[in-house]
């Protein structure tokens, strides 16, 4: 999911842990808690539960302007600054690449018409020989590529079209410094393990040079930025569902590489469909679906010290294919699929009033200004194209509680 709490300069990530798991407190002013004893009298009709406090308001936005073209699933939606940045996804019939802008001070869509990396470079080569052999390379096209043209140079173009991602869905769609980073995805039996970039100043796309070894292909996974590196776990290639954990530090364009993490502790079950909120060090992993069984299980991601830590929970929910969006210090729930069937639940507060929206996963959710933004989805038959806002309404203050506690237990040496 989308939405990222990040430390100021987290530490490096290190390949072995240095110290157990201790609990992860952030650092602003804290909310006094209420308590009340006074008893209020009962209403004439008022042999039901009573109503909460503070109620939220769920309505489908009234969208101006182009709506769009097609309704989507499995897409996903990034902020960036007062916008949310559509990008692949699915209908019933195929999957997409198309870019849209959906502006959240007039809540109007744009597509956006965005190019490919244009590269030019010189290559010096001896007289009659070719010391680069660019067939093996598809990143680029020669200009020149008789053999009868000698030259001490030869200037090598990449084609713009091969730096635009193809389409795709169940992707990840991370932001760090005004560009959005692509990774992996699928389209029917295909799937991805490339990393693109969307400019969303220029409006242009780039394939970066990446080393080392590259997760394998996949989908449905994951994905957090925890200061400048990009963390991916789980998804699924095709054959089998994942667990492992990578990392690429996206602080150095020019010098990308991804590394596997070597994570202690028991790790979750293998997953996709899942999802991953960053709070202070911590990756929060919940639900998901191997394929045969949907999870209800929590799991605690320690970036710092390189740990699993599975969390105990009351009345587990299995979810898979739901939006998790961090709001203070809960995360909101918001549909899914619960092995069954379709839901419209939103889980972690007390009470939605108004319109519910359909009983939809694979949808998005972004956090702005004290609203969830909800974005397509699918109900098992119907691909939908709307757009819900949740109005937080008298909780609107939760965004701002940022001083919690999130209370793990240590490890025991059976875990390691």
């Amino acid at each position: 999911m989308t939405t990222n709490n990040n430390e100021a300069n987290p530490p490096p990530l290190r390949q072995s842990v240095a110290r157990v798991s201790r609990p992860f407190t952030a650092h602003t002013a804290t909310l006094p808690s209420h308590q009340s004893t006074s008893r209020l009298p009962l209403l004439p009709t008022a042999r039901v539960e009573a109503s909460p406090a503070a109620c939220m308001y769920l309505s489908k936005a009234s969208i101006h302007g182009p709506k769009l073209i097609k309704p989507l699933r499995a897409h996903t939606a990034t902020l960036v600054n007062d916008a949310i940045w559509i990008f692949g996804g699915t209908d019933l019939n195929g999957c997409f690449k198309d870019v849209w802008k959906l502006d959240l001070e007039t809540l109007s869509f744009a597509r956006m018409k965005c190019k490919g990396l244009e590269e030019e470079m010189d290559e010096d080569l001896n007289l009659g020989s070719s010391s680069l052999d660019d067939s093996l390379d598809p990143h680029y096209n020669l200009r020149n590529s008789s053999t009868n043209n000698l030259s001490p140079a030869r200037r090598l173009r990449s084609n713009p079209k091969d730096h635009i991602p193809p389409p795709c869905r169940a992707h990840s769609a991370t932001h760090l410094d005004g560009r959005i980073f692509i990774f992996g995805g699928g389209d029917g039996p295909n799937y991805f393990d490339v990393l693109y970039y969307l400019d969303t100043i220029s409006l242009t796309w780039t394939k970066p040079r990446v080393k080392g070894v590259l997760p394998s292909t996949r989908r449905a996974h994951a994905t957090v930025l925890y200061g400048t590196q990009l963390i991916i776990f789980g998804g699924g290639n095709g054959s089998r569902a994942l667990n492992d954990v990578h990392a690429l530090d996206l602080s150095d364009l020019s010098n990308l590489e991804w590394r596997e993490l070597a994570i202690k502790g028991r790790s979750p079950l293998n997953r996709g469909y899942h999802s991953a909120n960053l709070v202070g060090s911590k990756c929060i992993i919940f639900g998901g679906s191997d394929g045969g069984e949907c999870f209800s299980d929590i799991f605690i991601l320690d970036l710092e010290n390189l740990t699993w830590i599975q969390v105990e929970v009351e009345c587990p929910i299995a979810r898979l294919a739901h939006t998790s969006t961090q709001v203070g210090s809960y995360l909101f729930v918001i549909g899914g699929h619960d092995g069954e069937d379709y839901t419209s639940e939103v889980k972690l507060f007390n009470l939605v009033k108004g319109q519910l929206p359909p009983r939809i996963g694979y949808h998005t959710a972004t956090l702005h200004d004290s609203r969830l933004i909800i974005i397509g989805g699918f109900d098992g038959r119907h691909v939908y194209d709307q757009v819900w806002c949740l109005e937080l309404a008298s909780s609107a203050y939760l965004p701002q509680v940022t001083n919690f506690t999130i209370p793990v237990d240590e490890p025991s040496d059976a875990d390691l």
